[in-house]
Order: structure tokens, then C-alpha cells, then sequence
């Protein structure tokens, strides 16, 4: 049996393997990582949203304005610390 040349079939087919097997793995690790940053993004903006309704709720409480009732006097109430 004599060896692969540049010319003969069997390299070529095997760079071939080996490139579409690095341009997947690339391709899935972009797509990973975009995911991952569009996860990251969603969970700051419905953390940052639900901050601001118990903020809103804390300054209403605070003020002897109305509170819903979804918020408890409790919850309000241990929102500030004694110093």
C-alpha cells in the first residue's frame, strides 16, 4: 500500500471531515453563546421590571397611598432596616 499523496482522494476527504467538523462546532458555540446573551438580557429586564413594581408599591405604601393587595403590609413593612 503506498502513501497519500496531495493528489490522491483519501486526504482531501478527510480535511473536508475535519473542516465541516470545525465549522460546526464554531457555528454551535455562536449560536450558544447569542442564546446565552438573549437568556441574560430577558432576565435583567423582568428582574429590573418587578423591581420597579415593588418599588412603586413601597413609595405608595410609604406615602399612606393605596397598596394592592397583592402586596402584603409584611413584605412593605420589612423593606426598611432600624439603624
Amino acid at each position: 500500500m503506498e502513501p497519500a499523496t496531495e493528489t490522491s482522494p483519501r486526504p482531501r476527504w478527510r480535511r473536508r471531515l475535519v473542516k465541516g467538523f470545525v465549522v460546526g462546532v464554531l457555528a454551535v458555540q455562536v449560536v450558544g453563546v447569542a442564546l446565552a446573551a438573549a437568556w441574560v438580557i430577558a432576565v435583567v429586564a423582568v428582574v429590573s421590571a418587578l423591581s420597579a413594581v415593588f418599588k412603586t408599591a413601597l413609595y405608595r405604601w410609604a406615602t399612606k397611598r393605596p397598596v394592592d393587595p397583592a402586596f402584603d403590609t409584611a413584605d412593605l413593612s420589612g423593606a426598611f432596616r432600624h439603624r
